[in-house]
């Protein structure tokens, strides 16, 4: 048989063969629980009908409108009644969009906002400077 000294070392080899055996099982779940999470993620983004997804993206398309025209319905400029540099960014892009010849779907669109085609005049009379033809 074996001695003391043997079966001690053999007791030891397989608690740590048992050890990496619960430490593989443990890496094992945990993998499939990312699995698990990933499905999850697809399913979630699968799922979405497109009548939710085109509500959602109109709800966002919607919300940005409201920014836009109330930050040129409540007063002159932006951030006052002096302009600014995102004034002149942003009238001197919709400049463009609004005179336009012949009119781009962008144009349609911008003249559904209340007010934009005002204050991007209300910019241009300001400084003098317009991007169309003037005589």
């Amino acid at each position: 048989g074996l001695n003391n000294s043997q079966r001690e070392r053999a007791r030891k080899r397989e608690k740590k063969r048992e050890s990496e055996r619960e430490s593989e099982r443990e890496s094992e779940r945990e993998q499939a629980r990312a699995r698990s999470r990933e499905r999850e993620k697809l399913t979630q983004l699968t799922h979405t009908t497109p009548a939710a997804a085109a509500a959602e993206e109109e709800k966002e398309e919607e919300e940005e409108g409201l920014f836009m025209t109330n930050a040129v319905n409540e007063g002159d400029f932006l951030f006052g009644g002096e302009p600014c540099v995102y004034d002149f960014a942003i009238a001197g892009f919709m400049a463009g969009v609004f005179d336009q010849q012949p009119a781009t779907w962008v144009t349609h669109v911008a003249n559904e906002y209340a007010g934009l085609k005002e204050y991007t005049e209300r910019v241009q009379q300001r400084v003098g400077v317009f991007g169309r033809m003037t005589e």
